[in-house]
């Protein structure tokens, strides 16, 4: 679920160590770490999903060869949690390969396992450079002070600068695609930019599944996140813009499937996402 939108931002830009307690962990040992989780709630004050997969892909950097990057994160949703609490990742390397590592990690809050992942680190390698998906089409951002609020505002949390595409010809504003970037420029280093990129990536995966239902069956209904995959393909300046595009591809049952891609602002395919929502009706009185 999105962080929720409504909670106050920093009050000046942010500094490189706000940036990293939201989206880092904290070293404990050789096989543990530490994530803080204040002011990244969800609307109901539980763990916001996307903190949750940046953390625990930031819990097995140190980890890995010095030379790795983060290949992708296939992760577990297990529970709401509660913003404000620490969460406790505990990493276990599970194989260690010349081109690919794998770690599963798990975090938890007291007793309670909040999420699980595989993730995947790589050692780049020369190659080709190609993507077939085309870029979608999106307006420019829409910074204007007269820009309309949309649903997107706040999410950045003053760390992250969101923006709705610019209206074309009074066309109603959709929930996706929207722009991002971060507001501070960031060293270069690949785990930190794979987990500003997961942060990213669960910005309305969940909501986007509702907006679907809406549009079928006028019965309002709550969702839940159940897993999420998120794949590197490029690293790009996290400081220009990002288009993140969202589609629910299926409804079936109690079931939804969302994918989305994050591409730069010049056409690059930097990441792909998909996650499994279930969507749940009122319970009868």
């Amino acid at each position: 679920m999105a962080p929720d939108p409504s909670l106050p931002g920093l009050d000046s830009l942010p500094s490189l160590d706000e940036v990293r307690s939201a989206v880092g962990t904290e070293l404990l040992d050789a096989h543990h770490a530490r994530g803080r989780t204040g002011g990244s709630q969800t609307r109901h004050g539980g763990l916001f999903g996307g903190q949750m997969i940046a953390q625990a892909l930031s819990a097995c950097a140190h980890t890995v060869p010095p030379d790795a990057v983060p290949d992708s994160i296939h992760a577990c949703l297990l529970a709401r949690g509660h913003s404000g609490d620490d969460v406790d990742f505990r990493v276990e390397a599970v194989r260690d390969g010349r081109a690919l590592q794998h770690r599963e990690v798990r975090g938890y809050q007291g007793d309670e396992l909040v999420i699980e992942a595989l993730v995947v680190s790589t050692v780049p390698a020369e190659g080709l450079d190609w993507q077939r998906s085309p870029t979608p089409v999106a307006a420019p951002p829409d910074t204007s002070p007269s820009a309309p609020a949309g649903w997107g505002d706040g999410l950045g949390r003053g760390m992250f600068d969101v923006a709705h595409p610019s209206a074309v010809d009074e066309a109603p504003r959709r929930a996706h695609p929207i722009w991002v970037r971060s507001a501070l420029a960031l060293p270069d280093e690949p785990w930190l930019h794979g987990a500003v990129r997961a942060y990213w990536s669960d910005f309305g995966m969940n909501w986007s599944a509702r907006v679907a239902h809406h549009e079928l069956d006028d019965e309002q209904v709550a969702s839940l996140s159940a897993t999420h995959t998120l794949t590197f393909h490029r690293w790009s300046p996290l400081t220009i813009w990002h288009l993140l595009d969202v589609h629910t591809e299926s409804l079936v049952g109690n079931q939804a499937f969302v994918n989305a891609t994050l591409h730069d602002a010049t056409g690059a395919l930097t990441a792909s996402i998909s996650q499994r929502v279930f969507v749940r009706r009122p319970r009868p009185n």
